[in-house]
């Protein structure tokens, strides 16, 4: 056989082993919800799957919703709410919770999930952007609605290896992303405003370890302006994709733009390489760079799929794979650990008459189209969400008329949401998870010894987030320096390192010194994380929960306690010292507060004797300080209460080595 033949007959074999791969995958299993009001349109649905092929997800219903054995029901046929299930990988629904959403529609939604198996959940909550944590169980956790400052939805979430949540989202009229730590605290935001109701909407975004975020979206103002960054749209009509780089802090490192009408909702996805793929769908044509990718006829949506690095240089540009006439559209992309990643979208059969398909499709890192998956039912099919397990399976969540989801030839009367699990007949590797361990070890006894353990496959601790220095390659690492410290813990599997998980060794450091009378003023000492609870024969007095409490006159101090605690460490206080302020050099009769009561306004005045500076602080009722300062005691001096308010107040003076406590009112 001459080496033409040869060639020929490689192509022919190459072709037909192509054909397999795309023709090979086959559903594992559906699951279908069954309700009367699910709307396919927009982005209301999204699914999360852990390493080992446990599944969560989320999206809108109305006045009923069933999955498995579950079922929820509301008396609101206008208004949406959001259901939250997990799943296992055999299919079992093990839990469905309902979220109240109040006066919102099913216009957006997010979901992440970390290597503990807690949930992240963003959506809407009478029309403004809330956040969510839950536990495994689909207990809540916290939840964060920005002071409902914030109008329409979050539309993406995203958490980095420290367990900080990102999440993105608006009502078009400006570009809104914050980050909010582990407990759900805001730590910064950027709202940036825009001239149009819907100039501006940031649509997906991915996070890297050390909290890196990369995001994309559309805009149709004339000049989107992103702190130091501007951006110009092309001037034709319709939308423009923007997508760019901000740190951990908040900044923009990079920001960049197309040029070419797109839909609406580009996604975006990051690799373990630091590479960036993003999709969407273009029109007449769209411009990344330098590298164009053509449209087709009649304005009608093509896919397309573009690679860059994380520094923001493009690497390619491609048109994605279409069947019919090249139309479609993208709905969500994840890549895996090889750099292979995957597409969810819609295509249109016939012009005109609503007719959607939806697909499944996988590249690998070149963009080089590997296989497809149709549900080309001749109805109005959407696919949404996607993501992946550990073992070559890949999960879609979306609408169809189908009884089970993945059989196309069993049609039911309705349209609703359903899951299914594909065996793509390859790899998915997925970024391995965190080792098991606790996030915060505390001590109460400083002279113990803190063992820190973490369960998993090669561990590793390290001194810092980016495990440039190794202390222990053990399951467990003990402390032997009795002070706070925060360490990293990585495992590896098949020679994958997992990300840290951030471990704090906590040393409390409770107090044992006495309990200290000032006249009608019982004190115990001051700690920052402390929290106090006073007794009186035992029994907790309603408001004693600050580091003091007042006595009166009194020689039965004996009678109170005061339980102190920092976390999980508790101690009790009993023993009691007198000063007897008489003898010390600041003395009550030398020291004048008027008015008092007082409207607002406080004057203090000493006699002469006292000529050095004085030290006060003031706190409130609550025992909160809201006042310190210094004064000239030889002079008048004013505090003003007027913006507090009206309460009792506590005056600590403290002169020379000495201090004494006041009490004001102000009414």
């Amino acid at each position: 056989m001459n080496m033409k033949n040869l060639k020929y007959l490689f192509l022919i074999f190459n072709a037909l082993f192509t054909s397999m791969q795309s023709y090979s995958q086959e559903w594992s299993w559906g699951l279908k919800a069954t309700g009367d009001t699910q709307y396919p349109y927009d982005y209301s649905a999204e699914i999360n799957v852990d390493y080992e092929g446990n599944i969560i997800i989320a999206g809108y219903y109305q006045k009923n919703f069933s999955l498995g054995s579950y079922s929820l029901f509301t008396e609101d046929g206008h208004y949406s709410d959001i259901f939250l299930s997990r799943v296992n990988k055999a299919g079992e629904v093990e839990w469905l919770k309902h979220v109240e959403t109040g006066s919102s529609y099913d216009e957006g939604i997010g979901l992440a999930a970390d290597d503990d198996s807690n949930i992240y959940l963003t959506g809407s909550k009478d029309a403004r952007i809330m956040v969510s944590k839950y536990d495994s169980f689909g207990n809540l956790i916290w939840n964060q609605d920005f002071n409902n400052e914030h109008e329409g939805y979050g539309r993406t979430i995203s958490v980095d290896q420290f367990d900080n949540v990102y999440v993105a989202g608006g009502i078009g009229s400006a570009f809104f992303l914050a980050k909010l730590d582990y407990d759900g605290n805001t730590m910064w935001k950027k709202d940036i405003s825009v001239s149009s109701s819907n100039g501006c909407n940031v649509t997906d975004i991915a996070v890297d370890a050390i909290g890196n975020i990369y995001f994309v979206g559309v805009f149709s103002v004339n000049m989107l302006m992103l702190d130091d960054f501007v951006l110009e749209h092309d001037g034709g009509s319709g939308d423009d994709t923007f997508f760019g780089k901000i740190d951990t802090d908040g900044n923009f490192i990079w920001v960049k733009s197309s040029s070419g009408k797109t839909t609406d909702n580009p996604q975006i996805a990051l690799s373990s390489d630091n590479s960036l793929y993003l999709s969407g769908a273009l029109f007449t044509g769209i411009t990344f760079d330098n590298l164009s990718v053509e449209g087709i006829c009649c304005q009608q949506p093509k896919p397309y799929i573009v690679k860059y690095q994380t520094n923001g240089d493009i690497a390619w540009a491609k048109a994605g794979y279409t069947t019919y006439a090249e139309r479609g559209v993208t709905n969500d992309i994840k890549v895996d650990d090889n750099g292979n990643f995957y597409l969810s979208g819609t295509y249109y059969t016939t012009s005109g008459d609503g007719e959607n398909e939806s697909y499944l499709e996988g590249y690998n890192s070149l963009g080089e189209h590997l296989w497809r998956i149709e549900m080309d039912m001749r109805s109005s099919d959407y696919s949404h969400g996607i993501d992946f397990d550990n073992n070559g399976y890949l999960y879609n969540i979306g609408f169809n008329y189908s009884t089970n989801f993945i059989d196309k030839n069993q049609y039911s009367t309705l349209s609703t949401i359903g899951v299914g699990k594909l065996n793509t007949v390859s790899s998915t590797n997925k970024r391995t998870p965190r080792p098991d361990s606790k996030r915060l070890v505390q001590v109460c006894n400083i002279e113990e010894n803190i063992s820190l353990e973490a369960k998993g496959e090669n561990i590793r601790w390290y001194n810092d987030p980016l495990l440039s220095s190794l202390v222990s390659a053990e399951n467990i690492y003990t402390l032997t320096d009795a002070t706070t410290d925060t360490l990293y813990v990585t495992q590896t599997i098949n020679g994958n390192e997992s990300w840290p998980k951030e471990v704090i060794a906590y040393f409390s450091d409770l107090p044992q010194e006495p309990l200290i009378v000032e006249n009608d003023t019982l004190k115990a000492p001051n700690g920052s994380n402390f929290k106090y609870q006073w007794l009186y024969k035992g029994d907790s007095l309603v408001d004693g929960t600050q580091s003091f409490v007042l006595v009166d006159s009194t020689n039965n101090y004996d009678l109170f306690s005061v339980l102190i605690s920092e976390l999980n460490c508790f101690k009790t206080l009993k023993q009691i010292e007198i000063i007897n302020s008489l003898d010390n050099e600041l003395s009550v009769n030398d020291i004048i507060f008027y008015p008092n009561p007082s409207s607002g306004e406080v004057f203090i005045q000493a006699n002469n004797r006292y000529s050095s500076d004085a030290f006060i602080t003031v706190y409130n009722s609550a025992g909160q300080r809201i006042i310190s300062e210094s004064v000239a005691f030889f002079n008048s001096t004013l505090i003003d209460l007027s913006s507090y308010p009206n309460g009792l107040f506590f005056f600590n003076l403290s002169i020379n080595n000495d201090s004494e406590t006041f009490r004001v009112l102000k009414h």
